[in-house]
């Protein structure tokens, strides 16, 4: 399975100490050199950027892609990261994108990409086996500064059977 991920994953699970989910349930990920960019290099003071550097030399695949119109239009309404991510995912034929913004969701659906959010990798992981349990995590990864609503945080803690 290709999974391509956008920054918000890195570095929210990464921030928490969890980055090491993403391999767990992907074995690899595809990441954006955009998007690597920006969580390791611009932003490498960020939470989460020392955990994505470390795992880059073992499963974290960094890739450039390739020019397009696609692309063009994209980073017209999106950032650059978003926009690369989801040319990748068209260019690598992926089978899923990971991602937590909102317009980049809608606009990679549109184009026929499974997305899932942070929040989504989380139940998945509790539903795996891999987690023990979402809420102190999701408590973690909102005391870093991820935005959600309490209706979201009501969802996914249902959907995780921790509510």
């Amino acid at each position: 399975m290709i999974v391509v991920s956008d920054a918000g994953p890195l570095i929210y699970l990464g921030g928490v100490g969890r980055l090491a989910l993403l391999r767990d349930l992907f074995g690899r990920v595809v990441v954006p050199r955009q998007v690597w960019d920006e969580v390791v290099g611009v932003g490498a003071e960020r939470p989460g950027s020392a955990e994505a550097a470390a795992a880059a030399a073992s499963w974290i695949d960094i890739r450039t892609p390739s020019p397009s119109p696609l692309t063009e239009r994209l980073s017209e309404v999106l950032g650059t990261g978003e926009a690369a991510a989801i040319s990748l995912c068209l260019e690598l034929r992926a089978e899923l994108l990971l991602c937590d913004d909102l317009e980049a969701r809608h606009l990679a659906a549109a184009q026929g990409i499974r997305v899932v959010g942070t929040l989504g990798l989380l139940v998945r992981g509790k539903r795996a086996g891999l987690l023990d349990a979402v809420r102190p995590i999701l408590e973690a990864m909102v005391a870093m500064g991820l935005r959600v609503s309490p209706d979201l945080v009501e969802e996914i803690l249902v959907l995780a059977g921790e509510n």
